[in-house]
């Protein structure tokens, strides 16, 4: 498994504080080196200085998370770095879907109203 199998250098990019630094918070204990970007402006300069192996971008509150994927992949020097979206419900976004994207997933608890 990519997140598990050694140290890697991710960044978690969203405009809820709390999320994110849960999210930094049970990737650190499982030994990754996390940054935290609550806009796409900081998440960009993070990126092109961190140069994380993984995005993870909340797309809850961002209504143009596809230009923030897009300015991502154009500073991150491996073409292939993962771009995860975490979205607000259990259907796909259709604005990050395909190639801005590597993968997506739900946000736990949304739906019911926990965070």
């Amino acid at each position: 498994m990519f997140l598990s199998s050694m140290c890697r250098r991710i960044l978690s990019v969203g405009d809820c504080p709390s999320f994110a630094d849960r999210v930094a918070l049970v990737l650190e204990r499982l030994g990754h080196q996390v940054r935290i970007a609550c806009d796409r402006q900081a998440a960009v300069v993070v990126a092109q200085n961190f140069q994380p192996e993984a995005v993870l971008l909340d797309t809850v509150r961002d209504v143009d998370s596809r230009r923030a994927a897009f300015a991502l992949r154009s500073v991150l020097v491996d073409e292939h770095t993962p771009i995860i979206a975490i979205n607000p419900s259990h259907e796909e976004d259709r604005n990050t879907s395909g190639t801005v994207c590597k993968g997506q997933f739900a946000k736990p608890g949304h739906e019911k109203g926990e965070l």
